[in-house]
């Protein structure tokens, strides 16, 4: 079985959001050789420029945050205030490097057992008109192209190949373009997880 996946993925495990388990477990299961993990190249690349924006917007935050903490410190009815913030700020300062230390491992153990699927004149194209056709973002448009483009020549059996990604808004109503070539999109990682153990 292929398994497509794309950015949110990486950003799922990254940020170890409320299905990182799910993620992690299918991630697991190709590291096995039980599946066949397949993801646009742009996948591996655009997380790590979400978690740049998150981070500076962070730093902006913290900034701000230490700027009124040092003008507290200053009225002695405040210290402890100021005292019992400083653990949250510490985390905060550190979550950035954490979640990129994540991010790197996992498009490392990606890169190291899945398949990036190349950006092509021809799949570009592709994507371009996908962008008018559902009113995508460019990367989106990309990341669909992409799955077609790689599930097309393969003349799948129905529901044999899956697609997974929490983007529902735009991928959605692109389920039927999906499943006339044999892929089925499924935008929670959970119900992906189940379909995957059900056939394989």
């Amino acid at each position: 079985m292929i398994v497509y996946v794309e950015s949110n993925c990486c950003l799922e495990l990254a940020f170890q959001q409320e299905e990182a388990a799910q993620a992690e477990e299918i991630l697991q299961l190709a590291e096995a050789g039980r599946l066949e993990l397949v993801f646009p190249q742009l996948a591996v690349c655009e997380p790590f420029s979400t978690l740049n924006r998150y981070d500076n917007e962070r730093r902006r935050f913290l900034n701000e945050l230490n700027r009124h903490l040092s003008e507290l410190q200053r009225s002695a009815p405040h210290q402890a205030v100021v005292t019992g913030t400083q653990p949250l700020v510490a985390t905060l300062s550190q979550i950035g490097q954490d979640q990129t230390n994540r991010l790197e491992d996992i498009v490392e153990r990606m890169l190291g057992t899945g398949r990036g699927i190349p950006i092509t004149h021809t799949l570009f194209t592709s994507a371009r008109t996908l962008e008018g056709r559902f009113d995508l973002t460019p990367q989106d448009a990309i990341v669909a192209a992409s799955v077609l483009e790689d599930v097309r020549p393969l003349n799948a059996a129905k529901d044999s190949h899956v697609f997974l990604s929490r983007n529902s808004r735009d991928f959605y109503p692109m389920r039927e373009e999906f499943a006339v070539l044999g892929c089925r999109y499924l935008s929670k990682f959970e119900d992906g997880l189940q379909f995957i153990r059900s056939n394989i």
